[in-house]
């Protein structure tokens, strides 16, 4: 009887065990790969804000710039898979294999998604000093002018620099790339007139519209943009696909229990249900965007797909 029990009993344990397999004990950290005052720092804020609520944990949030998510990236790849330490990056995340081959971690398999949170849209802006109302007049005038127009970016592998090589190639056009030293300073210049071409945000273009220096062409989506609905869309325009924007979501280390990523995400999702928290979203010009772990790693994969496929046919590299 005493065997039994002590059996029975250890079973018992081993139940309770596994049913809160999926709980995350705090703290948890969150970790940013950017600067404080960046979207992803922003939308981690509220992000940690809101598992804090719902997990009843304390949350902290880290950044930790540098090196292209590099940095950030690392801390989170050799952290417990316990849900304990997350990342908060964004669609550079699937760059890293091609544009840092040397990275310390292998950004395919040593991560897991937990959640998407949305989409920053970009949209093709240029100068009015370019004879052209659209973007299929942009891309004829840029055709009868090879080499004659510049675009701009934040630099040798951001996200604008690969939309507009990403723009390149998906219409025959020549375009020369001069890079600067973040956003901000491409923008001016674009304002300036030192570059004619630049793909910026929705908040680039309430930024710049009143100067009168910037022009919109259409937005790189697949439908127009409710904030923006009389602006069409590159495709609208030109008849042929076009889609590039800043998604922003959390990773976990590989092997994360499939019930704390669903806890997690559940979790996240609840916070991004929350209507101050679309708010914010929006003033930030990011479309929410909530998908389940599995669709999320889904999506993630085939971006490191397109991505890769674009970097190495532009012969992309950060030096």
């Amino acid at each position: 009887m005493k065997t039994a029990r002590w059996v029975m009993g250890l079973l018992l344990t081993s139940a309770v065990t596994i049913a809160n397999a999926d709980l995350v004990e705090g703290p948890i950290r969150l970790i940013v790969p950017t600067a404080p005052g960046a979207a992803a720092d922003l939308l981690a804020r509220d992000i940690g804000a809101g598992l804090s609520k719902q997990l009843k944990v304390s949350v902290i949030v880290e950044n930790k710039p540098g090196a292209g998510t590099i940095l950030g990236a690392s801390e989170v790849a050799r952290s417990k898979p316990d849900g304990s330490t997350l990342l908060l990056t964004y669609v550079d995340h699937t760059y890293i294999p091609w544009l840092y081959p040397n990275a310390p971690f292998d950004a395919r398999a040593d991560f897991t998604g937990v959640a998407m949170i949305g989409n920053l849209p970009l949209i093709l802006l240029s100068s009015p000093t370019v004879p052209a109302a659209n973007s299929a007049e942009l891309v004829a005038y840029a055709k009868q002018h090879p080499g004659k127009l510049f675009f701009g970016s934040a630099g040798p592998g951001s996200t604008l620099h690969l939309a507009g090589e990403l723009f390149k190639r998906e219409y025959g056009v020549d375009l020369v790339h001069v890079p600067y030293r973040g956003g901000a300073a491409a923008r001016t210049a674009l304002m300036a007139g030192e570059v004619q071409v630049y793909f910026g945000s929705v908040a680039t273009l309430n930024e710049t519209r009143s100067s009168g220096r910037v022009r919109a062409l259409g937005m790189a989506t697949a439908q127009r943009h409710p904030g923006l609905p009389d602006l069409p869309t590159i495709a609208e325009s030109t008849g042929k696909p076009f889609i590039s924007s800043i998604w922003y979501g959390v990773l976990a280390p590989k092997d994360l229990p499939p019930a704390t990523a669903e806890r997690l995400n559940n979790a996240i999702t609840a916070t991004m249900a929350d209507p101050d928290f679309a708010k914010r979203a929006e003033t930030l010009g990011v479309t929410l965007d909530p998908m389940s772990p599995q669709a999320f790693n889904a999506h993630i994969q085939s971006e490191f797909v397109r991505w890769g496929s674009l970097i190495e046919n532009q012969k992309i590299q950060t030096q």
